[in-house]
């Protein structure tokens, strides 16, 4: 019974890292309403510009600039590797820092591609998307309640009773989280 586990589980594995690899970045870009920087505005130019400089004293080649349009403050790299790279950076954060501010930000974001961190987050998103995959899957044909099925795993039944008060719009009460805790 372990063996055909193991064997669906790396099935399930190599084809959620296939599926990563083939969708690239360009799934979360449109999630995120991710645009490239307007040619007219001298701070997203200036951003633009910052990323190629660093990129280049690194030995990294340069990756995309993205700016998404929101009210907070925020910069990430996301990608599978140095050569698929893109900086996404919220407009907030171009309005708010400084040049010197926003070197920094941009510095520790360039640093983390060179690292391989790229990569690291790569992998560790397809284990967790595989194993979200296998307990949603023993869940739905077990037919139980996920509370039930997971007995006393009191982490779990934390989880599942947050949900079910936030399904309610109820405030989470200290009895309640004890309860679950237990």
């Amino acid at each position: 019974m372990l063996l055909p586990g193991v064997m669906l589980s790396m099935a399930l594995w190599v084809g959620v890292n296939i599926m990563f690899h083939r969708s690239g970045v360009g799934g979360a870009l449109l999630a995120l309403k991710a645009r490239e920087p307007n040619q007219a505005e001298l701070k997203e130019l200036q951003l633009a510009d910052v990323v190629q400089e660093m990129a280049i004293a690194s030995g990294l080649p340069a990756p995309q600039v993205m700016l998404v349009d929101s009210p907070g403050a925020n910069a990430a790299a996301i990608g599978t590797s140095p050569y698929d790279a893109r900086i996404v950076v919220s407009r907030r954060l171009v309005d708010d820092l400084s040049r010197d501010e926003l070197e920094a930000v941009l510095a520790h974001l360039i640093a983390s591609i060179g690292n391989g961190d790229l990569h690291i987050a790569f992998r560790m998103t397809a284990v967790l998307e595989t194993c979200g995959l296998l307990v949603a899957f023993i869940i739905r044909h077990s037919g139980r309640d996920p509370a039930t099925f997971f007995g006393k795993f009191s982490a779990t039944r934390y989880v599942v009773q947050l949900a079910r008060m936030r399904r309610k719009k109820l405030p989470p009460s200290p009895s309640s989280l004890a309860a679950a805790a237990i």
